[in-house]
């Protein structure tokens, strides 16, 4: 028991570490263990979610697709900590593997940059890198938007909420988290053909991610604005948007003063979503500003797990 609680207080400075690292250290695209699993994810949805058939069968294949991707992953990853010696090491490995938002700060600045040289057609290209929705015939203020919504959004899912569940329960935990994720995203609800077959996936994420939309719409408040984040919050109320992307994106339209939301597009259909936050449609700058408080929002989190690791240590020492 005091073995257990010891590896327990040492997961806060890990964490740290790790997220610390992955904003220097990050693989190349191509070698992502996530890159090939999620290529894996949309081979298996094409496979096993053909068409013409009912409600029930998509949405029970795609239950069970899951759970073929993410329960045999996860028990060949419970053999390797049962033979490791190392299981912290394993724990920061798997991790960190799983961590990939250095990459997505790295491609917002890109496409504020060439929103801001006036290169639409590029800054187009490099969202539809990050983003389902069609970007082809987005103007200037719907790329900035579509940018921001996505930075807001995986700020609170690949990063904070990830953190949240490391915490929880270890690397093994993460993983888990993170597999959802990615089958979230390869069999998208939103996305006409995977409607009822990411039903599942969907909302499992959604609700595994509720920690992290809570932790990045309280940090746009406290780093900004509490009074404009409340009210823009009390007026989306009647959203239809989700809960948790309701938080994070009435909280940041209120800190930025901006326009997000709104209707979308996916595979040519378009889906009506209601608006957030005032009138003023974002630009560059507003993509800009979007980079560093996240930016802000990770120092504080880095100086919260800091302190934390601080006080186990002082309680340790004396």
């Amino acid at each position: 028991m005091s073995q257990l609680l010891t590896e327990l207080w040492l997961y806060p400075p890990l964490l740290l570490l790790v997220w610390i690292l992955s904003q220097y250290l990050r693989l190349p695209q191509e070698t992502q263990p996530m890159a090939l699993l999620q290529l894996f994810a949309t081979r298996l949805g094409n496979k096993v979610n053909p068409p013409n058939r009912s409600t029930g069968q998509q949405q029970l294949s795609g239950a069970l697709a899951l759970l073929t991707l993410v329960l045999p992953l996860l028990s060949l990853l419970s053999l390797l900590y049962w033979f490791s010696d190392w299981p912290l090491v394993l724990d920061a490995l798997l991790l960190f593997f799983c961590l990939d938002f250095g990459r997505q700060q790295h491609r917002h600045r890109q496409i504020a940059s060439a929103i801001q040289r006036k290169q639409l057609g590029l800054a187009r290209d490099l969202l539809q890198l990050e983003v389902l929705r069609d970007c082809s015939t987005l103007s200037e203020a719907g790329v900035c938007k579509a940018s921001i919504e996505h930075q807001a959004l995986q700020l609170a899912r690949h990063w904070l909420a990830l953190g949240f569940w490391f915490l929880v329960g270890g690397g093994l935990t993460a993983v888990a988290y993170r597999l959802i994720l990615l089958c979230n995203q390869s069999w998208n609800s939103k996305q006409p053909s995977f409607q009822q077959f990411g039903k599942a996936a969907a909302t499992l994420g959604q609700l595994c991610s509720l920690p992290g939309y809570f932790g990045a719409s309280l940090l746009y408040a406290v780093l900004v604005s509490m009074g404009r984040s409340w009210r823009e919050l009390q007026h989306s109320k009647q959203s239809n948007l989700c809960r948790g992307q309701r938080w994070v994106l009435a909280s940041l339209a209120g800190v930025l003063q901006v326009n997000l939301a709104g209707p979308v597009k996916y595979q040519g259909q378009k889906q009506r979503r209601d608006r957030l936050g005032p009138s003023r449609l974002p630009q560059a700058a507003d993509v800009w500003l979007t980079v560093r408080l996240n930016q802000q929002a990770q120092l504080t989190c880095y100086l919260l797990l800091l302190s934390v690791s601080l006080l186990q240590l002082f309680s340790i020492l004396y």
